[in-house]
């Protein structure tokens, strides 16, 4: 059996990588605190703590989930270094191994959205621009860089939670009218990134949803699956103060033709999700 390295692995995105690719892969899984059992605790940004792990472990090829968040990197600029840090150091010292990095929509400017890998980046935050440095140190013919966007499943603790915990106390909720993504349901993800890993497909692409639609439409899905009352959702505009990006919506067509790969509908994915939630 292949070994795969998972870096941010007590993370949203990474224990969700953890969780699909455990039965297929033996698993490294490395985070900045070990704060579980069996995750190694790695400080990505340091040179010497990175060559130590490099030593030690010889993964087959590594996804690097591991990153700061974006309100984070607004407010301590110093932070966003580690995005940077993190991926030179690993390209570094694993110089034979392949490796998936996740990236952003953020690395976009939101001015009209639907964009495509050869669209020009041109990012607003720091986190954004912390992204898009990490790219650039990626052989494209060796590595793969996957932008995603909106990511969500069971448990999600941004947006997704906030609706969650509203409605299902009767509570009203805001949502932005003006604010667009392709929300991407996890799965899906993890699913198109085994197919990916099975052919070694190289290169740079976008893997999100299919559907551009606002928080406001999202939270309206949601409400609509789950059997909560729209009219508890009020929609409004983003302050100017608001980080996102106003129309990150990227366009996914390169790995979905080259997969030949039918995401299903948001409504679709909520359903799935729905159906787990209620076999707990």
């Amino acid at each position: 059996m292949k070994t795969v390295l998972i870096t941010g692995a007590s993370g949203y995105l990474g224990s969700n990588l953890v969780e699909y690719f455990s039965s297929r892969y033996d698993l490294i899984k490395v985070a900045r605190k070990k704060n579980e059992k069996g995750i190694l605790a790695v400080d990505l940004a340091n040179e010497a703590s990175v060559a130590d792990l490099s030593r030690q472990h010889n993964p087959d090829f590594i996804l690097h989930a591991a990153g700061i968040k974006a309100q984070a990197c607004e407010k301590n600029p110093e932070l966003a270094r580690v995005n940077v840090s993190a991926s030179e150091l690993l390209t570094m010292h694993f110089p034979s191994t392949k490796i998936y990095f996740f990236s952003t929509d953020f690395i976009f400017d939101g001015k009209r959205g639907d964009y495509t890998e050869i669209d020009p980046s041109n990012p607003l935050t720091i986190y954004g621009r912390s992204k898009l440095a990490a790219e650039s140190f990626y052989d494209l013919e060796r590595h793969c860089i996957i932008r995603t966007a909106g990511l969500f499943n069971l448990n999600q603790p941004g947006f997704l939670n906030y609706v969650f915990s509203q409605l299902s106390q009767e509570k009203p909720i805001e949502a932005f009218t003006d604010v667009y993504s392709t929300p991407t349901y996890l799965p899906y993800l993890c699913k198109t990134l085994d197919d990916m890993i099975e052919l070694g497909v190289a290169g740079l692409f976008h893997i999100a949803g299919s559907e551009r639609v606002s928080r406001f439409e999202f939270a309206k899905l949601v409400a609509r699956e789950f059997s909560y009352d729209e009219n508890l959702i009020h929609g409004i505009e983003a302050p100017e103060s608001f980080l996102n990006p106003r129309d990150s919506s990227l366009d996914s067509s390169k790995i979905k033709d080259l997969l030949n790969l039918k995401w299903k509908s948001i409504s679709s994915a909520l359903e799935e999700m729905h159906n787990k939630k209620s076999s707990l």
